[in-house]
């Protein structure tokens, strides 16, 4: 797990940290469609600053927010081979089938720059926010829509085991790859059948532990005298204050200064 990038909680006291998470939710919600309605190089440069900024203020370590760049550069290369295939304008430099232009290389940056932008912001938002925060701002986002609150409840209830679900499914799976392995399996050599046929040991007993791990927590729930559509009362309730409304405000000016500039 420690691997993982996207998705992971990292503890803190920072000033976003202690922002409400609903109000970075919506914040993230309006910031990522600016992101990628933005044009220009130098607003996706300003978009990065502003974010760069914006990790500053998470108090987290800014080594962990570049490990990043090892899972997109994948996408990067696919960015710029297509440009260079669909090339126009002044061509400044031909290899076979691909001519690297003046537009070409715009547009590559820019597309690069707006997954950059997009990912590290979502990158922020995840490692400040935690599981149960999250749920609760969803919840709360939910009943403002005019959503019942079982329903609203219940909903951000289940997402929340998700969430939780999904680190057990990385750690449980890495373990039967490393069981399969130290019992001489090859799992990443061969053709395309052998492949599949050894990760058949993989999936197969990854489903069965998952299916017996549901079970048992619906097990658990009802235990504990869990019953769905149930009103349920909170044990924390965080208010939004006035640096919430500020942080909410900043967020959104600046996304509506960033899209009034691309005009």
């Amino acid at each position: 797990m420690a691997r993982i990038v996207v998705g992971r909680y990292i503890p803190g006291d920072s000033i976003l940290h202690r922002t409400h998470p609903a109000v970075k939710l919506v914040s993230l919600m309006v910031f990522v469609p600016s992101i990628f309605w933005v044009g220009a190089v130098w607003l996706q440069i300003a978009t990065l600053l502003f974010i760069l900024f914006g990790i500053g203020l998470s108090g987290i370590s800014p080594i962990y927010f570049f490990r990043v760049f090892r899972f997109l550069w994948f996408f990067f290369t696919l960015i710029w081979v297509f440009q260079m295939l669909q090339a126009e304008g002044y061509i400044l430099m031909r290899i076979g089938p691909f001519r690297l232009t003046d537009l070409s290389v715009t547009r590559s940056i820019v597309l690069c720059m707006k997954i950059l932008n997009g990912f590290l912001s979502s990158v922020i938002f995840s490692a400040t926010v935690s599981p149960i925060q999250l749920s609760d701002s969803i919840e709360s986002l939910l009943r403002l829509w005019k959503v019942k609150p079982e329903t609203a409840q219940d909903f951000s209830m289940v997402f929340n085991l998700s969430l939780k679900f999904f680190p057990i499914l990385f750690d449980e799976a890495d373990r039967l790859i490393k069981a399969q392995k130290s019992k001489g399996a090859s799992l990443d050599y061969g053709g395309v059948p052998s492949r599949l046929k050894a990760a058949q040991r993989v999936v197969l007993p990854l489903l069965f532990n998952t299916i017996k791990r549901a079970d048992d927590l619906s097990i658990a729930l009802e235990a504990r005298g869990y019953t769905s559509g149930e009103k349920r009362v909170k044990y924390r309730r965080q208010r939004v204050g006035l640096k919430d409304w500020c942080f909410l405000t900043v967020v959104i000016g600046f996304s509506a200064l960033m899209i009034s500039f691309s005009g």
